[in-house]
């Protein structure tokens, strides 16, 4: 932002605004809401995958052990 200096003409300043803070930290707010219902979304997925992967698990099991009966 430039600001004029009586002295010495335009000068350059790092001047933060309150209106550039509130934007911010809404846009902040919404990100991390996002991320919050996204992870949730992965938390259901990764619990489904574990319940398959477990599946899958008893379902090998109960072949090996079948084929350990008939030898």
């Amino acid at each position: 932002m430039l600001v004029l200096d009586l002295r010495y003409g335009p000068i350059e300043t790092q001047i933060i605004l309150i209106t550039e803070l509130l934007k911010q930290k809404q846009r902040k707010e919404e990100e991390l809401e996002f991320y919050h219902r996204e992870l949730e979304q992965l938390k259901v997925k990764a619990e489904i995958v574990e319940k398959e992967l477990l599946m899958t698990r008893m379902i090998i099991d109960l072949i090996e052990n079948e084929r350990i009966r008939t030898k």
